[in-house]
């Protein structure tokens, strides 16, 4: 199975191994762990995450992905709180980093509720834009076809070859890469028209597709590809969603 995932620099395609109910991380962070920067930042949001009673730090950590005597801290007292350990490091799959996925769950859904909320609020303006973008294509289609009419315009084909530079192209060709290219938009037309509810996620009409990430990833979105001849054995991932991470 991939992922393919936006960042917010680029948007990339790599490999999902194995299956888990919460974040993970690679590699060990704390006292004498590898300490890798995206495992030091799950670590210190599943730490915020967690009640000061249940054993989360009493002033919030700076979530900056770089370890320090504040995360190596926090992270011993959890230890101590939950007794998990005492080593004052989290290990993949270890105790510590199960009970962490455990007791952050009720913040973590208020959060997401709140994204999901901010989401729902911004597909109105979504949905416009991406109507305009199949509007403009279609009247690039069309002038690529009839020339300037009342359906079609030169200026709406300039602003398509614009953006997706079809100056190579034989006009074959580039009305084939149009074609495409409105079926894209047509598809994130639907997509964005199956919005979340500000509270489950689902919508009256059925399931959202949209929901939020169970993996901790730092991107922005990502969507899970399979491959025909893949096993479907990853429940927590599903093709079909766009999953939306915490940046």
């Amino acid at each position: 199975m991939r992922i393919l995932a936006n960042s917010g620099d680029d948007c990339y395609s790599y490999p999902y191994e194995g299956s888990v109910s919460a974040w993970r991380i690679r590699r060990s962070v704390g006292r004498g762990g590898r300490n890798d920067r995206d495992d030091v930042l799950k670590i210190q949001k599943l730490l915020n995450l967690t009640e000061p009673t249940d054993g989360g730090p009493p002033v919030p950590l700076v979530e900056d992905g770089w370890i320090g005597p504040k995360t190596n801290s926090a992270i011993a007292h959890f230890q101590s709180v939950q007794q998990t350990g005492s080593d004052g490091r989290v290990d993949p799959f270890g105790p510590t980093l199960k009970r962490m996925n455990e007791v952050s769950k009720p913040r973590l859904g208020v959060n997401n509720a709140a994204l999901l909320a901010r989401v729902a609020a911004a597909m109105g303006t979504l949905t416009q834009i991406v109507t305009k973008g199949q509007r403009t294509v279609e009247r690039a289609m069309d002038y690529l076809r009839f020339g300037d009419g009342i359906f079609s315009s030169k200026r709406d084909y300039e602003m398509a070859d614009l953006y997706f530079d079809f100056k190579r192209l034989s006009q074959s060709q580039t009305q084939a890469a149009l074609v495409s290219i409105r079926t894209t938009f047509r598809r994130a037309w639907t997509a964005l028209n199956s919005p979340p509810s500000p509270v489950t996620g689902g919508n009256p009409l059925g399931v959202s597709i949209f929901t939020i990430d169970p993996l901790g990833h730092s991107h922005y979105a990502y969507v899970p590809t399979w491959k025909s001849h893949e096993k479907r054995e990853h429940p927590d991932v599903h093709t079909g969603h766009v999953y939306l991470c915490r940046k």
